[in-house]
């Protein structure tokens, strides 16, 4: 999710919560207000026809007649905020804009400290309070957790245990499976894992014989549970790797089309095709070679003329669709690759369908172009927004259910939509079939 969204959903759900809360307050006490009002006043029969006591009577007579119409201009009020959409209706006080959103910070601050500076940019604190961002605070340790234990707690070592120790400190057990065996054999109602990760192979079953059984880590010692699989070391040899490299140059041929507009050309830096002047056809390979988007080029030759003479046109949208031309050089780029391959030998089984894949921790994305980090880079530099971009045409392949026929079917969600934002508005669902029915499969997310 981008800030943007982060932005709408805080401010939203916020401001709905502590709207809520400060119109019913406010309604309560005008409501005790006017009985409270209504019953101090006294019976018209016990006043007497003095002044002052005339006086008192106007007078609440007069605060009753406040607390009526405060009452009306808030249902009033009312009924105009719940007919607003958006986080901020219009005609709210700018101190309140600014106040409800610091109330809202001050929480967050308490629930995560270190979230200050995040929540301050989604309330747009700088915007409506004048606010500088807060420096983050570093929250308390929380991890990992330290607990109670017992000395006759069974103790796993996955470094240097044993599955046919007894379970003490000094001769623990391997796994925690064996762990769970020990402890049912012995009455203990503890299991203490040592710092280390264990790869849970199989599921582990607890049934009514470990009724009361706590399994945790060894006084606060760093234990993480996975369902993966470990691979050894791997050896990598290469599979397709090569540097970039530009086809033998096509002399009488041009592949400029759309590189200009009304006989000029198009400025360098332009999204599909940008030109720039060169002294040779050379060079204009060279510059092709060394910039990362480009697919092709086109030089013109000098003795063209003006606009076009010794212009280097780059493409960067991939498009090759040569043809003769006196007086210009053309030639295509192919790619650099760097594609690496090991055996995992037995570690994976031949029909294993790997999922995910993590090196030292970090997260590896499935191969592809243009090659990002899918937590960090949202639209990478050469990310295709459509099937026309793909080269050649064609390429692109529609999603199709298969086998066919078969009970899959897709639901498209026309609303409610979310009309502010940009990118997401569009979403669907499916029934009957997971997506690996579809060819090739896709999630039934945003469309």
């Amino acid at each position: 999710m981008s800030l943007t969204h982060i932005t709408h959903c805080i401010s939203l759900y916020t401001f709905t919560i502590f709207s809520i809360f400060y119109l019913t307050t406010l309604l309560l006490f005008l409501l005790f207000l006017f009985f409270f009002l209504m019953i101090r006043r006294p019976p018209r029969s016990t006043l007497s026809s003095s002044s002052a006591a005339s006086d008192v009577y106007k007078r609440q007579v007069r605060q009753s007649m406040v607390g009526r119409f405060s009452m009306l201009f808030l249902v009033a009020a009312c009924q105009h905020t719940a007919a607003q959409y958006g986080p901020d209706p219009t005609g709210v006080p700018a101190d309140f804009l600014c106040a409800w959103r610091k109330l809202a910070l001050e929480y967050s601050v308490k629930l995560r400290p270190d979230s200050a500076a995040m929540v301050h940019d989604a309330l747009e604190l700088s915007k409506y309070c004048n606010g500088t961002v807060p420096r983050a605070e570093v929250p308390p340790s929380l991890f990992p957790p330290r607990f109670n234990s017992e000395v006759s707690a069974v103790i796993v070592d996955g470094a240097r245990g044993s599955d046919s120790n007894p379970g003490s400190v000094a001769r623990p057990v391997k796994s925690i499976a064996a762990g769970v065996s020990r402890a049912r054999e012995t009455g203990a109602k503890f299991v203490d894992i040592r710092a280390g990760t264990y790869y849970m192979a199989s599921t582990l079953v607890l049934d009514e014989r470990d009724s009361g059984l706590t399994v945790q880590n060894f006084k606060g010692e760093e234990v993480w549970l996975s369902g993966a699989v470990p691979l050894p070391a791997l050896n990598w040899e290469a599979f397709d790797v090569k540097n970039a490299s530009v086809t033998a140059p096509l002399g009488s041929v041009t592949n400029a089309a759309g590189c200009g507009a009304h006989g000029v050309p198009n400025p360098p830096r332009s999204l599909s095709c940008g030109c720039q002047r060169l002294s040779s056809a050379s060079l204009c390979a060279a510059l092709c070679l060394n910039t990362s988007n480009c697919t092709s080029y086109t030089y013109h030759d000098p003795s063209l003329g003006a606009p076009w003479a010794a212009q280097c046109c780059q493409r960067t949208d991939g498009v090759w669709n040569p043809h003769p031309q006196s007086g210009h050089t053309s030639a295509r780029k192919t790619p650099a690759s760097n594609i690496w391959r090991a055996n995992t030998g037995t570690a994976l089984s031949n029909d294993s369908i790997v999922t995910e894949l993590r090196v030292d921790g970090e997260r590896r994305n499935a191969a592809r172009y243009p090659n990002a980090n899918p937590e960090t880079e949202f639209w990478p530099v050469g990310y295709l927004t459509s099937k026309e971009q793909f080269v050649p045409k064609g390429d692109w392949l529609e999603p199709t259910i298969k086998p066919s026929p078969n009970p899959a079917y897709q639901v498209n969600i026309s609303a409610p939509n979310r009309d502010w934002d940009d990118y997401f508005s569009r979403y669907g669902g499916g029934d009957q079939g997971g997506r690996g029915l579809l060819d090739p499969p896709r999630p039934f997310m945003c469309q």
